[in-house]
């Protein structure tokens, strides 16, 4: 990508967009010639940062009563997989009217976005945070204690950095799902796109499936998502969860269509003895353009 004079490669595309949204208001104040990271820590982490008091200035000049809201995106943020209307309800404490209004105006505004679950129970249906910025700005700068002006350039290989970029990827997955469903070839198929997750029970120990894509040729893509910085290796341990999560939900959910399980992953799948698991491949290349 070539813009304003920034050039980044795919790797730092998807990172970019991670952090940022492909927002054109926060990409064209890059520093022409300087690095992603070195950009992150201008504009975000160092002295006098432009957007270092972005989550409070948007929140404060869309909303009057801006501190609820900054609290329910707060605890939203703190799961991966979202949260149920009942758990928000639980974890905030709020009467049952405002909490609906609350919900349906971070969703509208692009901060939050409602999951259904494949089970179709309008109760199971999660609340995730979605924009690529709050969640960066709550996962490493909210209440920040580091003053370190170089955090991100610092910090590339920091365990929470790594946790991140695996929630902050499985976000732009879900926000891409068109360009994954040409890679799949089912472009103008319709589809439903769902998650499922299981708290376990006596016979089968609990388990999660990041994206499934259940289609009207009676084909489900079972997704599994994952950021790698090389081609992506299953080892055998994997193999093994994936081959009991395969069964917890041919069991548990009964389904009548065909199953694919499908890799969304970075730069591909490393070929050894289990790679075979997976049907279908998708890259940063489908998600960003060839």
């Amino acid at each position: 990508m070539v813009s304003n004079g920034i050039e980044l490669d795919k790797y730092d595309i998807v990172q970019s967009y991670m952090i940022f949204g492909g927002i054109p208001y926060y990409i064209n104040a890059f520093t022409k010639g300087k690095s992603l990271s070195w950009n992150v820590d201008h504009l975000i982490f160092g002295r006098d940062a432009a957007f270092s008091d972005e989550f409070d200035r948007m929140f404060d000049s869309l909303f009057v009563n801006s501190a609820e809201y900054k609290r329910m995106i707060r605890f939203i943020s703190k799961s991966k997989s979202g949260f149920t209307r009942e758990e928000i309800a639980s974890g905030i404490v709020t009467s049952g009217g405002y909490l609906t209004k609350m919900l349906k105006t971070l969703k509208e505004n692009g901060f939050i976005s409602a999951f259904r679950d494949f089970s179709g129970k309008s109760k199971n249906t999660r609340y995730k945070v979605t924009d690529p910025f709050c969640l960066f700005y709550l996962r490493f700068n909210d209440h920040k204690t580091t003053q370190d002006e170089m955090f991100w350039q610092n910090n590339q290989f920091l365990p929470a950095v790594n946790t991140w970029r695996g929630f902050a990827f499985e976000n732009v997955c879900f926000l891409h799902i068109p360009q994954i469903k040409s890679a799949l070839g089912i472009a103008s198929v319709a589809t439903d796109v769902s998650s499922w997750s299981f708290k376990g029970n006596e016979i089968h120990d609990g388990t999660q499936i990041d994206m499934l894509v259940s289609r009207a040729d009676r084909i489900i893509n079972l997704c599994e998502i994952k950021f790698s910085v090389s081609e992506y290796v299953i080892t055998k341990e994997y193999d093994e969860r994936l081959r009991k999560r395969m069964q917890t939900f041919m069991e548990v959910v009964r389904p009548k269509y065909a199953i694919h399980n499908t890799l969304i992953t970075t730069y591909g799948l490393k070929q050894n003895n289990y790679s075979s698991r997976f049907q279908n491949v998708i890259t940063l290349q489908d998600l960003f353009g060839k």
